[in-house]
């Protein structure tokens, strides 16, 4: 937040959180933290949330959720105001959901003109179409995003309430806010498997009750995460398995004992359809696009289960290789490794970071994208048990369990990276970004086709077709209408000229009318 006369800003809080950590630790030693007025400060926010929790959950939680919502949503789309969104991803999932909402199907001509299914088994994202025909702005998505990912909380926070974490259950919800993966998850682009995290923890969290509507909710939300990505196949068998190990609460624990058997084997009949049947029988597809990212181990499934006999140098350098464990810090340190504390339900997360550690290359295992949503479901699930035998520890040995607590608080802090609003501020759209938002962009046709560079691209995708300038012709093989370049140079001597405004210009096939009004061309638009 950035006024005349006031400054102020949450960063990336790695050092100095680890010099305020060792006065506090002075604090402890030699005096009592209640006469720091900065630490009873703390405490009094804390007490206060921790009463609102308790007496009223529901509508604590659903104002947390809001305000953390809000604040993601807020980074991103300030992001994408500023035109730092791009093609892939944002503008591949606005321009697949205007065709699936007109009828189209799953049809994304950012992608070359294929189906999203013989790409990623997302059919969740069928589920947005009825309100973007409404409203069809990538802001939309951006949105639904920010807030439905913070809203993984409610279940998170039942969870906590059914492990009996005690005091812990509070805190829970801020860890889940405060996750760096998460955040970043939220701020790089729109990903439909992103609601795969608090869809399966409201699986995990309905089906584990003794309550009948609970369940049934709890298997709706099972069968919408297994929609949101082919990934969720494997993500579901290992929360199959962490229910056959006893992970469930000790009041369902027979009930899930069962239940995972169901899970785990839902889990590998839905992967095994993602990945065979739709891109083979339904699609007519000769293979699943991915599957080259697993050759190195000579192909298939079998390839990998064999690998660490067959080839055990290859197979345990990449599992093991530094970024690879890099990732695996940074995933676990913003929750204080406490999910290390929980065996039964750690088994959940292994799919999820098997999946990304022995694929080819090191793209997955870069915690600025999306990639650790899968792996999140088993580390949160693991959370509040992990949380209960903090608790048991108080009765013998109290002394130890506020080291602990404050270890695990101060391990977390240090890892929480750049807050929301660094975020906000540096995204914030400039004079130039505003006048491309409300007056260059309504004016370009929305009904003509377009090749467009890759700023612009995720605000223009709301159109039957739309690429990068690479490509310059349409589903039908004609040349597409209107070519829009930002600074960028291609070969557009086909095209005639129609606008222009600094490094911004329009081009038009065979007298396409691509602009509907004049934009006119404002002073920051010429200094750019």
């Amino acid at each position: 937040m950035k006024a005349p006369h006031l400054f102020l800003e949450l960063t990336d809080v790695g050092l100095s959180v680890l010099v305020v950590g060792l006065l506090g630790l002075a604090l402890r030693i030699f005096d009592s933290p209640q006469h720091s007025w900065v630490c009873g400060k703390i405490l009094d926010l804390w007490q206060a949330w921790r009463r609102a929790i308790e007496n009223s959950p529901t509508r604590t939680l659903t104002l947390g959720v809001l305000s953390a919502g809000g604040l993601m949503s807020a980074a991103s789309v300030l992001r994408h105001l500023s035109f730092d969104s791009h093609a892939y991803d944002l503008g591949i999932f606005t321009n697949a959901l205007w065709n699936i909402a007109h009828g189209h199907g799953f049809f994304s001509s950012v992608k070359d003109g294929i189906s999203l299914l013989s790409d990623h088994q997302s059919p969740l994202l069928a589920l947005f179409a009825p309100i973007f025909r409404i409203f069809p702005d990538p802001v939309v998505l951006l949105v639904f995003q920010g807030v439905g990912l913070a809203a993984g909380a409610f279940p998170l926070y039942r969870l906590a309430r059914q492990y009996e974490a005690g005091e812990w259950s509070a805190a829970l919800p801020l860890f889940y806010w405060a996750w760096l993966p998460l955040r970043n998850a939220n701020a790089f682009d729109f990903h439909p498997e992103v609601f795969m995290l608090p869809l399966f923890l409201a699986a995990i969290a309905g089906l584990q009750s003794p309550r009948g509507r609970s369940r049934v909710l709890g298997a709706i939300a099972f069968m919408l995460a297994l929609g949101a990505k082919e990934s969720a196949g494997p993500v579901a068998f290992g929360i199959g398995l962490s229910w056959l190990l006893g992970a469930g609460p000790s009041q369902t624990r027979d009930w899930t004992r069962k239940l995972g058997a169901v899970a785990a084997m839902l889990g590998l009949a839905v992967f095994v359809f993602d990945i065979k049947v739709v891109p083979a029988q339904v699609l007519s597809a000769s293979r699943y696009a991915y599957e080259g990212l697993y050759e190195q181990y000579g192909g298939g499934l079998t390839g990998i289960l064999l690998a660490p006999v067959r080839m055990p140098a290859l197979f345990f350098s990449q599992l093991f290789g530094h970024e690879r464990l890099k990732f695996l810090f940074w995933t676990l340190a913003p929750l204080g490794f406490l999910p290390l504390l929980n065996w039964r339900a750690l088994p959940a997360a292994l799919p999820g970071y098997l999946m990304l550690f022995l694929s080819a290359g090191s793209h997955r295992v870069n915690l600025q994208y999306h990639y650790a949503i899968e792996p999140g479901v088993g580390l949160f699930w693991a959370l509040p048990g992990a949380c209960a035998v903090l608790r048991r520890w108080q009765p013998r040995a109290p002394r130890r369990k506020i080291w602990a607590t404050a270890l695990v608080i101060f391990i977390a802090a240090c890892t929480f990276g750049r807050g929301e609003m660094t975020r906000i501020r540096r995204e914030w759209p400039d004079a130039y970004d505003r006048w491309r938002v409300s007056k260059f962009i309504p004016c370009v046709d929305p009904d003509l086709s377009l090749a467009v560079t890759d700023a612009e691209l995720p605000h223009l995708a709301t159109r039957a077709w739309v690429h990068l300038p690479n490509s310059r012709v349409d589903g039908s093989g004609k040349p597409v209408s209107c070519v829009v370049l930002d600074r960028e140079h291609f070969d557009v001597s086909a095209y005639q000229r129609v606008y222009a405004c600094g490094g911004l210009e329009v081009y038009a096939w065979g007298g396409a009318h691509c602009m509907r009004c004049d934009p006119g061309c404002g002073p920051d638009a010429l200094s750019r």
